[in-house]
């Protein structure tokens, strides 16, 4: 199952290496340096690369390709008949394991909020979080997708995989670039989160896939929109 995902893997580890305005420098390596006035990057952390984007975008594309309504592909079969689901295994892991990357972005924000008064970061990480949950919920109010489970029309895309997708991705922007194996750990989280859910019989490979990439793309458009908006009106 693993080389199912290594794909996936590979295409989003891709990040830690183009050298956009994805990547952001925490505060604590620029004090560390001897500065320490608060220096914000620039409002452009949309990437200027076509590569970058077409790593969120490739993957809601190929997650909506994927949709079993659409009958062009049964590799959403294929994968669960694969994975031999067992449901009584690590049932409920997913459920709480989602929540670790963006565990670790909030906590980096609360810990400049607490230090230096500045809560410009929680408000970017917030507004990320809020436009994922707005954009997946949109969407399965759709009803497109049934549940591999057959319980409900709303299985597409995997709220908990965006869930998680959007905490790594923000993990990754707040961290010096020689603390990347943080943000490493916190992609493994979300990618064994969209393994489970799978693994658990709760979504399809599609549903995962495109939640990954509404995930990623949330942490951009919402960081990117708020330090737009605190530029424009010349908040401190």
């Amino acid at each position: 199952m693993h080389k199912l995902f290594l794909p996936l893997l590979v295409i989003v580890g891709s990040l830690f290496v183009f050298p956009s305005q994805a990547q952001t420098l925490h505060l604590l390596e620029q004090r560390a340096q001897g500065n320490t006035e608060t220096n914000f990057p620039q409002p452009q952390l949309l990437p200027q690369s076509a590569v970058a984007w077409s790593i969120p975008i490739g993957l809601i594309a190929t997650g909506t390709v994927l949709l079993n309504r659409l009958g062009w592909f049964d590799l959403n079969l294929s994968v669960r008949d694969h994975l031999q689901y067992r449901k009584y295994r690590a049932r409920y892991v997913d459920d709480a394991l989602q929540f670790a990357p963006m565990a670790g972005a909030i906590g980096l924000d609360l810990y400049e909020a607490g230090q230096h008064k500045n809560w410009r970061p929680f408000l970017e990480s917030t507004s990320s979080i809020a436009l994922m949950v707005v954009l997946v919920h949109s969407i399965k109010f759709l009803h497109i997708e049934l549940r591999p489970d057959n319980s409900t029309w709303n299985s597409f895309p995997s709220g908990h995989t965006a869930t998680a997708f959007v905490g790594a991705e923000l993990l990754r922007q707040k961290l010096p670039a020689n603390y990347w194996y943080i943000g490493a750990i916190g992609y493994a989280a979300a990618a064994t989160t969209a393994y489970l859910r799978i693994y658990h019989n709760r979504h399809w490979l599609g549903d995962t896939l495109a939640g990954a990439g509404i995930g990623i793309l949330s942490a951009w458009v919402g960081t990117t929109l708020t330090r737009m908006y605190f530029q424009k009106n010349s908040f401190n």
